[in-house]
């Protein structure tokens, strides 16, 4: 819904996971360049007949020569790589089945023989070596450290991250899918923490149009949420209706696909969130007559301008809007009636 400025901090962050991802696994665990390693034994040794098997192999060693610099590449660099990629893989489809040992392939040829043999799409052979299932663990505390609290998407959802169990109760939805950029399947800047509900509606519907990343420049916020004054006027919370739309005319295309897609006035304008809206709207017209008159009184240390924001919605001013959920309808609202 809104963008989120790459500071240093944050590149710092994506470091970290980069050289942390899978470091504390057992000897067991195959990590992904061996894992791929092995589907490349595999394209060789179990793949005869296959048509333009050496792309396939030189797609895998290009995700393996590249392994390091994949796990927090830039956004800005997604397409550049893709173009890369896609010259190896020419008009080879990655989702065409390819057959595959699903055990950990031995060192010496002769203990490969007689492995159980299945068959798999390219790219999803691609995913599960490089361990997208685990890497949502390694992920999840550095969302909480940015602010990521709730789905990116719809900003109603929490995304709860666990400390004390180590484990994360959210989806992380692929920016850049996994059947075209399988490549980035556990880059830092490529998955975004998501609710069940817009991670589903999103594969169906493929209306992105957020991008929830940015390296420098004005953040990207072409979204408003405003509630219907003459509704709330009615004194009915039932009746209540929020609008979600774009801030410009030149975004309303955007703003109409987003909501197609992610369902957002459908979940703001259930019953339960149309009492919640309304009583929220009640609080903002109680400060708002208030809040001018105690600023003109200058008390020193009674008024401060946060503080009471805090204290009359619960969330901050700030920049990242996924601290909290509802939090964006809130500023709007908030903003909408002066409050701020």
């Amino acid at each position: 819904m809104r963008q989120i400025l790459i500071t240093p901090e944050i590149k710092a962050m994506a470091r970290e996971y980069a050289n942390s991802l899978f470091a504390d696994k057992s000897d067991a665990f195959v990590q992904p360049v061996k894992g791929l390693r092995d589907l490349i034994t595999d394209l060789k040794e179990v793949n005869n007949g296959l048509a333009n098997k050496e792309r396939y192999i030189n797609y895998l060693k290009e995700i393996i020569k590249d392994y390091k610099k994949l796990k927090n590449l830039l956004p800005t660099e997604f397409d550049k790589y893709k173009t890369r990629y896609d010259g190896i893989i020419k008009d080879s489809p990655l989702s065409l089945k390819i057959k595959y040992r699903r055990d950990p392939l031995p060192s010496k040829k002769a203990d490969r023989v007689g492995l159980n043999v299945s068959e798999k799409e390219f790219y999803k052979l691609i995913v599960a070596r490089m361990h997208y299932d685990d890497s949502r663990l390694y992920l999840g505390p550095y969302m909480k450290k940015i602010g990521i609290n709730t789905c990116v998407y719809c900003n109603i959802a929490k995304a709860t991250y666990s400390e004390n169990r180590k484990e994360v109760y959210y989806p992380f939805d692929h920016c850049k899918p996994k059947s075209d950029y399988p490549f980035l399947c556990i880059t830092f800047f490529n998955l975004y923490p998501s609710c069940t509900n817009c991670n589903g509606h999103k594969l169906a519907d493929e209306n992105k149009g957020f991008q929830l990343y940015k390296k420098t420049g004005t953040l990207n916020d072409p979204f408003e949420f405003q509630i219907d004054r003459k509704k709330i006027e009615e004194g009915d919370p039932d009746t209540l209706e929020v609008e979600f739309k774009s801030r410009n005319v030149a975004d309303k295309d955007l703003s109409d696909k987003y909501d197609e897609c992610y369902r957002i006035r459908e979940f703001y304008n259930s019953d339960d969130e149309k009492r919640n809206n309304y009583q929220m709207w009640k609080l903002i017209e109680k400060h708002r007559a208030s809040y001018p008159k105690a600023i003109e009184a200058s008390l020193p240390l009674t008024v401060n301008r946060e503080e009471l924001f805090t204290e009359v919605l619960g969330v901050k001013d700030d920049e990242i809007i996924f601290t909290d959920i509802r939090k964006k309808l809130k500023l709007d609202t908030a903003k909408d009636a002066k409050l701020l």
